[in-house]
């Protein structure tokens, strides 16, 4: 459905028989994946110049260049064994990111637990 290409996807005509497919925040198509478009609704530019868009299945690629994520972290540069800290982390990014909190150096394995709780998807 439109809806894993994302809010916003746009569709661009590259000339008369190639179609660019640009994916908005959320999308959920991966390169390699395979796509088709609907048959009964035959996709074409307002003008009618392109050629109409087929039923044949056609490959995700990845795109020539992509903005990195934004990534922006708070809190202190250091804290004693007994101290508490809190660190907040946000980013910027088309599609979902993961983080995975850890140590510098040795890491306890009950800090090492805390870290690996606090891990978001």
């Amino acid at each position: 459905s439109r809806a894993g290409l994302g809010g916003g996807a746009e569709c661009i005509w590259q000339g008369p028989g190639a179609l660019q497919i640009l994916l908005g925040p959320g999308a959920e198509v991966l390169p390699g994946e395979t796509l088709t478009l609907d048959p009964k609704k035959p996709l074409r530019t307002k003008d009618f110049v392109s050629d109409p868009g087929g039923a044949d299945p056609f490959e995700v690629r990845a795109p020539s260049a992509s903005a990195p994520p934004e990534l922006q972290m708070e809190g202190p540069e250091a804290i004693g064994s007994c101290d508490t800290a809190a660190v907040t982390a946000s980013a910027a990014s088309a599609r979902p990111l993961a983080y995975r909190w850890g140590c510098d150096g040795a890491c306890p394995a009950a800090v090492a637990a805390l870290l690996a709780a606090a891990t978001a998807r």
